[in-house]
């Protein structure tokens, strides 16, 4: 709601709605994240952390403290190859095994949200998993969510400071070619699995207008 509300541009209108939201998603951080109610997930945290970038764009304040300890969180999520999976092993998921592209695009955003600098040893060996494992073609690491990768890639490396090289990879140049070469007959993209059309192609339009707060 924040992220749409925010992109109307209509402060007068919504402040009030954001600022609500924003209270509300504040209060339901535990164990340092946000998830499904007991433990924290990259998923969640990966909207509640831009929903409260855009909330501060717009004045609304979001204390220090909860973003620490978001970065705390996911800084003690990272895996010792360097890169992310879902959460942690208290959270009984097949997704939380190994590291994989979108949970490390994710956690590389949060972290910049948080404060964190890309110049901070957890963000470059998230980097260095992303450059070793590098793809456009498919979510590398796990078997599903292609897309959502491509958009948590760009949220990763566009907000600011940005970072238009992945080695010497331009991510989004090749990344936008590719997606410009799979759109369907209907107009939409299609991943398949659990990521249905209505999703990919939202994560695709949003990934090739570089959509951020």
């Amino acid at each position: 709601a924040i992220l749409a509300l925010t992109a109307t541009r209509n402060k007068e209108k919504y402040l009030t709605r954001v600022s609500f939201a924003t209270k509300r998603l504040l209060s339901m951080q535990r164990h340092r994240g946000w998830g499904y109610g007991g433990y924290p997930d990259m998923a969640h945290t990966h909207y509640v952390l831009l929903a409260l970038y855009a909330a501060q764009k717009w004045g609304i304040d979001v204390p220090e403290e909860s973003l620490k300890q978001s970065a705390d969180w996911i800084s003690a999520m990272q895996r010792k190859d360097g890169g992310w999976s879902y959460a942690g092993i208290e959270v009984t998921s097949p997704w939380a095994e190994t590291s994989y592209g979108s949970m490390t695009a994710t956690a590389l955003m949060g972290l910049k949200i948080c404060g964190i600098p890309p110049t901070a040893p957890q963000f470059q060996k998230g980097l260095e998993w992303l450059e070793r494992h590098y793809t456009i073609t498919s979510n590398p690491g796990a078997y599903e969510w292609h897309y959502y990768y491509l958009l948590a890639l760009q949220r990763a490396l566009t907000i600011p400071p940005s970072q238009p090289l992945i080695g010497e990879h331009k991510w989004y140049e090749e990344g936008a070619a590719y997606l410009l070469s799979q759109p369907q007959l209907d107009g939409s993209w299609k991943a398949g699995g659990q990521e249905e059309a209505i999703m990919s192609t939202c994560f695709a339009i949003l990934f090739l207008k570089k959509a951020i707060p």
